[in-house]
């Protein structure tokens, strides 16, 4: 790795995660890029930015690139496994994140992602392993306890979605997801103004925290939308 590129990655890396200037931070790692193609770093790190902003094929790309330099790295798989299954190519996530899990075993994140890939298959029983799985690994992890509260919610295990989703949100007030899905559950349940509100707060984290969210502001208003209509119509 060149000085350059080591001065340039660096100052991304300051920029990403002491948020001296996020938006700077995809300068200095395509800098970093252009002064040394041969490093992975600045490819996964410029690769995960740009998972978060939404622009899949590019951050597939992105990590492709960061594996093919550096086949070892699991948390580039676990980046890529997300990369695929926005991307709708479900088989190609659930194979990247096995490759994950078998560089790092212990990862709760990739067992979590694993959980919510095979969630989006429809293998639920198998989802809901894997995400139990993350969670003993990491009794912390708001991902799967948002996934597991989501998963619940769809078979209609209306307590088991609550008690996960009440979780999630206390682990990490900032994910829109759980309270998406909190207010998803509230609706179901009749609850029509708690589920406004939770849906307001979703869509308010939506564009103001850097996680890669798996429900889209679109979604959040049609729900919110739906929900307002029922509000009106019992007042």
């Amino acid at each position: 790795m060149g000085l350059k590129s080591i001065f340039y990655h660096w100052l991304g890396w300051i920029n990403q995660f002491l948020r001296v200037n996020t938006s700077l931070a995809p300068t200095f790692y395509r800098r970093a890029l252009n002064s040394n193609t041969e490093d992975p770093s600045p490819y996964g790190r410029l690769g995960y930015l740009t998972l978060v902003e939404g622009d899949f094929p590019e951050a597939k790309r992105l990590l492709r690139k960061a594996r093919e330099l550096d086949a070892q790295n699991p948390e580039v798989a676990e980046n890529l496994a997300l990369a695929y299954m926005h991307l709708g190519d479900y088989q190609q996530a659930l194979a990247t994140v096995k490759e994950a899990i078998s560089l790092a075993p212990n990862s709760a994140r990739a067992h979590a992602i694993q959980g919510l890939v095979l969630s989006r298959l429809g293998r639920l029983k198998d989802a809901e392993q894997a995400l139990n799985h993350a969670l003993r690994l990491n009794p912390k992890d708001d991902l799967a306890c948002s996934h597991l509260g989501e998963l619940y919610l769809r078979q209609q295990q209306y307590d088991r979605a609550y008690r996960f989703l009440s979780k999630a949100i206390k682990l990490n007030p900032k994910n829109p997801d759980s309270h998406y899905w909190m207010g998803c559950l509230n609706a179901a349940r009749g609850r029509t103004s708690q589920a406004r509100r939770n849906l307001e707060v979703a869509l308010a984290r939506k564009d103001k925290q850097d996680y890669l969210s798996d429900v889209t502001a679109d979604r959040i208003l049609e729900k919110l939308a739906e929900v307002r209509q029922s509000e009106m119509k019992t007042q």
